[in-house]
């Protein structure tokens, strides 16, 4: 990554050929950050991992307190440990999370042909990364399963064990392919346009679970006034006919809606770290790659859900 201060700490008792290259991304919030950490080295394959850790930069005109909590986030990412190896990447300038997240996933996936993705707010649970290993081994060659999410909206959770598809491509902890990955863009107006003439801007909107639909928030981002790069990711798979591998119980806990992130304030009482983490593995085989009976009625009720609070 441009402007970026790199730096690594390597086990060299393990071989890197075999590694799974995992993405954890950070910004100013220090405890977040070694939450996520601690969670995702308590995974039995973490010692495998090629672990790269992103942490932004500050804003022009950054005050005390913003320059204190990434000063303190970089600090818990120095001595990150329990991994196979580590990168960490320090940005001099402020990237913001658009440009962060999506310039990171492709410079990993340059070296790698997959990758896992995770935020700072996420923690995950100690099944998640066997979760992603099968997931990313049974469907390597099926091109029509672009993602595999680690979460699951509590109205999906039905009590049974496995997994599911749904076309709409989650992203709190997350995994993709290269060769999925080739098709993201981030221009918000082709895929607006995109969506329209496929007719599939209903649909796009039918996964919408916050306030704002789908399509709206994509509009907020094309016109530069919300800066977020994940609903890029959804509209990309979905006009590529993709489907996304899920939990059917979720195997991350999101603590994002505490009031420290940037686009997620409004819903600070939403308990979604309430969320209880899968404490068994979840087993993934080989199925058809199909889409989530009633995934629109289960998504409404979720949307329902987030409005009366």
């Amino acid at each position: 990554m441009s402007g970026s201060d790199v730096r690594e700490t390597v086990n060299m008792e393990l071989d890197t050929t075999s590694r799974l290259c995992v993405g954890v991304f950070g910004y100013a919030r220090p405890r977040h950050l070694e939450r996520c950490l601690e969670s995702l080295s308590r995974c039995p394959e973490a010692k495998d991992v090629a672990l790269h850790i992103y942490c932004d930069g500050p804003p022009t005109g950054a005050d005390d307190a913003m320059l204190i909590g990434i000063a303190e986030t970089r600090a818990i990412a120095t001595k990150a440990s329990g991994f196979g190896t580590i990168r960490l990447f320090f940005s001099e300038e402020n990237q913001g999370v658009a440009r962060a997240v999506p310039a990171g996933v492709t410079a990993m996936l340059q070296h790698n042909e997959q990758v896992v993705v995770i935020e700072d707010d996420l923690e995950v649970s100690p099944c998640f990364l066997t979760y992603m290993l099968d997931g990313l081994r049974v469907y390597a060659s099926d091109r029509q399963v672009m993602a595999i999410s680690g979460y699951t909206w509590p109205t999906f959770e039905d009590g049974t064990s496995g997994t599911y598809f749904s076309k709409f491509a989650h992203y709190w902890g997350w995994a993709t392919w290269r060769r999925a990955w080739q098709t993201y863009t981030s221009d918000g107006l082709a895929l607006l346009t995109a969506l329209e003439q496929k007719g599939l801007s209903t649909d796009f909107d039918g996964y919408s679970v916050f306030p704002r639909k789908s399509t709206q928030i994509l509009e907020l981002y094309s016109n530069g006034e919300m800066g977020i790069w994940d609903i890029c990711w959804s509209a990309t798979v979905l006009l590529n006919g993709g489907q996304c591998l899920y939990p059917r119980h979720t195997l991350v806990r999101n603590h994002g809606f505490d009031g420290s992130g940037m686009h997620c304030r409004r819903f600070a009482a939403v308990p979604f770290e309430l969320q209880e983490l899968s404490s068994v593995p979840i087993g993934v085989k080989l199925e058809p790659a199909v889409e989530e009976v009633k995934s629109f009625e289960k998504c409404h009720a979720m949307r329902q859900l987030l409005l009366q609070r």
